[in-house]
């Protein structure tokens, strides 16, 4: 099953199968973050909130949204996303570099969905920079 159709069964019946189904989907290291406890918490947090569940649910039925238009004059811009991303294609921040004359594009690799969970230390020190130095 695709990274989108896992997302959405997931926010459509937020049970820790599905959850432990969507952490595995979103990461690279699967044995690190998809393992019983933490997956189990994010379907009670999920359940918590239904009306973000269905809200969610909603807008994923309809496909993953896509940009159309970039304003090109935006403020500078960061792209973080995974080089293993199996729910978006790293081609997305692709074409969202290729059309914003001020991104800047950083691709993990050994990462996926989750590239600032799963590369947490490296992230959060680019991100710093970037707003540094912007």
């Amino acid at each position: 099953m695709g990274g989108h159709k896992v997302l959405v069964k997931a926010y459509e019946d937020a049970s820790p199968e599905n959850m432990r189904a969507l952490v595995e989907i979103m990461t690279y290291d699967k044995a690190r973050f998809a393992w019983p406890e933490p997956t189990r918490a994010r379907s009670r947090t999920a359940l918590a909130r239904p009306d973000h569940l269905r809200n969610y649910a909603e807008v994923l039925a309809h496909g993953a949204p896509i940009p159309v238009k970039v304003d090109r004059d935006t403020m500078p811009m960061m792209l973080i996303h995974g080089m293993h991303d199996r729910v978006l294609h790293y081609e997305t921040s692709l074409w969202l570099l290729a059309n914003n004359p001020d991104a800047r594009p950083v691709l993990p690799s050994l990462s996926g969905h989750g590239a600032m969970i799963e590369r947490a230390a490296e992230c959060n020190r680019l991100v710093i920079d970037f707003l540094s130095h912007s």
